[in-house]
């Protein structure tokens, strides 16, 4: 090596002589490659900072000049191009040596080779190059490149905002046995930002099926689980406490976290989600969103409005904004999506419920919840455009009006009163009450959904535990399905020939199948991280529904437990083409309502 150096420094002293002498005058070479024939081995990938030496091979009797050219990319940000001029091997005179200076960040080194001899003839490996100024200045366009590795970081920080956070997680996290490339710990590799987002596959190693989640949440420290295992807040902590981090390197995580958990590109995560799911935690007064694709916490949005205990219950999506309802605060809240932003409140809505959103969006309508005293006998219409309540519909009886369900047209509401066993009907253009359904006592209809032909009305019947299927044109009950006990919310595919309906205390999603006019309970989907089963929705092409978990007796136990946290909701995927749980993930206390993105 010692020699290499002491032949670069010479070669410079001639870089510079050549310069000095050169004269602008002189004809352009030749570049039709019949100058010196160069034979070169493209150079391998670098794993170190050392100085790299390049060897090429140069035929030519009369060889005048050889220069490499060399240019460096980092991070999709590339140098001016460096020649460097070959000096002549000891050993061989027909090998010539360039050396690169090392390099203190990872990078892309693009380059080429020139020679020209004493009549003016130039060659470049690889072949189409020009230019006198220097002799082959002007690059072929094609050329050879080779990457250096510096840390395990590759030239665009591993995907990661910048070279320390990408060597933080190199080093210290993606190595060999724990959560590397190759069959990493618990199904999660830290190597490259994408893989980090899309969280762990197999986090209990196993004893769970397809129990995964997510282990950053942008802007969000203390819900980002990697954060917390460096801070040693989690248990098990074990073998993670090995990792031993100082605090300048947990401080540089936990900025690039509050600042958003950023790419290379200086880019956000999950901001093109083919679609989003919202989940209501309404024990944390915090919505979980899930990213379709990632299927992970991507993102989440605070609904603390007061200091009370808001208790986030439903939500529905409308036209790029998010309602939902606080049972704790009385509240209906607007949030848009491109911000999470809260753009509107409406106050006053004691105990406020389910939502329905007319088919224009202008309109929705807000019922009680079902932890409510049977003391009520109103529901709300809201204009959502002005955010104020424009209307409270008056119902023929005090209870407890929890399910609602609007037919496709907008023009009929079912209010189904989970105390009185009846259901009301709700003339949708004027807001005005026009009969009950009297069910028979002990039924409780706790939730209501409308076929999408709107020919049907299902009720999940929480005192009876059964499915009924009522016909809209005659509102008389044409089927009943037993289920499961304490069946909640319910999801009807498209086609509507299929519904699912997980049941509470069943701890299974029922699933039904319609065949003509006849409904046939088919199967019960069952996963050790259902505890507590209560919202329902389906994907637009119906291929994934989404089922959340209250989990509040902490009956599904996490694999880790974070420090200061509560039992954690959990939402369950499943893949309609199998009925299967295709992955369970996390939220945060209490899952609730849920609405999938259409």
């Amino acid at each position: 090596m010692k020699n290499y150096i002491k032949i670069f420094a010479i070669a410079t002293i001639l870089l510079f002589s050549f310069f000095a002498c050169s004269d602008d005058s002189t004809e352009p070479p030749s570049t039709d490659n019949q100058g010196p024939e160069i034979t070169h081995t493209k150079q391998q990938d670098i794993l170190d900072s050392i100085p790299i030496v390049i060897t090429a091979k140069i035929i030519e009797s009369n060889l005048f000049r050889t220069v490499l050219y060399f240019k460096n990319i980092t991070n999709s940000i590339s140098t001016q191009w460096t020649l460097v001029d070959g000096a002549q091997d000891s050993t061989d005179s027909e090998i010539f040596v360039y050396i690169i200076p090392g390099q203190t960040q990872p990078t892309l080194i693009e380059y080429y080779i020139t020679a020209i001899d004493l009549d003016n003839n130039l060659s470049t490996l690889p072949v189409g190059g020009s230019g006198n100024d220097p002799p082959g200045n002007i690059p072929p366009s094609d050329l050879f490149s080779f990457r250096i590795f510096i840390n395990g970081v590759d030239y665009n920080f591993n995907g990661f905002e910048n070279f320390s956070i990408a060597s933080i997680f190199s080093l210290n996290c993606a190595t060999s046995g724990c959560h590397s490339r190759a069959r990493p710990s618990s199904g999660l590799s830290l190597y490259t930002h994408s893989n980090l987002l899309q969280g762990s596959l197999n986090r209990s190693n196993g004893q769970v099926p397809n129990y995964g989640g997510d282990v950053v949440i942008p802007f969000r420290l203390d819900e980002s689980l990697i954060y917390q295992f460096i801070t040693g807040n989690v248990t098990p902590i074990a073998p993670h406490d090995a990792i031993n981090l100082s605090q300048e390197q947990i401080d540089l995580v936990k900025n690039w976290l509050e600042n958003g958990a950023r790419n290379n590109n200086g880019e956000t995560p999950f901001g093109n989600a083919s679609y989003r799911v919202y989940v209501c935690n309404q024990k944390s007064d915090k919505i979980s969103v899930i990213d379709g694709y990632a299927n992970v916490v991507s993102a989440l949005i605070d609904v603390n409005v007061s200091p009370t205990t808001n208790s986030p219950h439903m939500c529905k999506y409308k036209d790029g904004f998010l309602y939902n309802t606080l049972i704790g605060s009385g509240k209906f809240l607007k949030t848009r999506i491109s911000d999470y932003r809260i753009v509107g409140e409406v106050n006053g809505i004691t105990k406020a419920g389910m939502i329905q959103i007319s088919p224009d969006g202008t309109k929705a309508y807000v019922s009680r919840s079902s932890t409510s005293d049977p003391i009520f006998n109103t529901i709300f219409v809201v204009n959502t455009i002005t955010m104020s309540v424009t209307k409270e519909i008056l119902l023929p009886a005090p209870g407890i009006p929890h399910g609602i369900a609007l037919t496709p047209d907008g023009t009929k509401l079912y209010v189904a009163n989970l105390s009185l066993s009846r259901i009301s009907i709700v003339d949708a253009t004027n807001d005005e009450f026009i009969d009950d359904i009297v069910l028979s006592p002990g039924t409780e209809p706790m939730q209501t959904t409308i076929s999408p032909d709107g020919t049907y009305l299902y009720v999940s019947a929480r005192g009876t535990s059964k499915l009924l299927v009522l016909d809209t044109a005659t509102n008389t009950i044409v089927a009943e399905v037993p289920v499961s006990p304490a069946p909640m919310h319910i999801a009807v595919t498209s086609d509507g020939n299929k519904i699912y309906i997980p049941s509470m205390m069943g701890k299974v999603v029922n699933v039904i199948n319609k065949n003509g006019s006849t409904w046939t309970k088919v199967k019960e989907i069952s996963h050790p991280g259902f505890s507590m089963l209560h919202g329902a929705d389906l994907t637009a092409d119906d291929r994934y529904l989404y089922v959340s978990s209250r989990n509040t007796n902490n009956a599904f136990n996490p694999y880790f437990s974070v420090g200061g946290e509560g039992p954690p909701g959990t939402i369950g995927i499943i893949d309609t083409q199998t009925d299967e749980v295709v992955k369970l993930i996390e939220i945060e206390e209490h899952g609730a309502g849920l609405v999938v993105e259409k």
